[in-house]
Parts: structure tokens; sequence; C-alpha cells
């Protein structure tokens, strides 16, 4: 599995958790319809959320993905990918 792979997966648990957590599930299938894509766009990180239709009118009234982004567990997933690129880019240099 890829680093980006395991950052999607993690992400994609966090969303669910989030949703999870504030009582939205109602037949599961938002919760299984869930992909995150994440990318580096040179110096910055970024992910995009493919879900169901309602995701979006859901995220808008329960603020589901600005909760996710601001949560410890979503900021140490960020800085364990960073310091994995800073190391990486410190070896291509030395080696």
């Amino acid at each position: 599995m890829t680093q980006m792979s395991e950052i999607d997966n993690q992400i994609t648990t966090l969303i669910q958790d989030d949703i999870r957590r504030k009582g939205l599930v109602d037949t599961g299938k938002l919760l299984r319809s869930i992909k995150v894509n994440s990318y580096n766009a040179g110096k910055s990180f970024g992910f995009d959320v493919v879900a169901e239709d309602y995701f979006e009118y859901l995220d808008a009234k329960y603020n589901i993905i600005e909760d996710v982004t601001n949560s410890s567990k979503f900021i140490n997933i960020i800085e364990d990918y960073m310091v994995k690129q800073i190391e990486s880019s410190i070896d291509k240099k030395i080696n």
C-alpha cells in the first residue's frame, strides 16, 4: 500500500467516525460510499471526498470536513506524512 493510499484510508475512517459520532447514519449507504483521494501539489497537501450526493448537504449543516480537518488525529496524520516527505527528500540529497 502506498503512503497516499494509507492516508486516504485514514482520512476516510476519520470522516466515517465523525458521521457516526454525529448520529447521521441511517442505512450505512453514505458511510460505504465515502472515498478520499489525497494528493501532494508541490508544497501543499489536499484531498477530495467522493460520496453520495447528499454528503454535500450533511457536510454543510454538520461541518463534517471542518471538524475532521481540525481534529488532532487528522493533524497527526498530516504531520507524519510531512515528516516522511522531509526525510525522503533529505535521503535523496545525501545519497
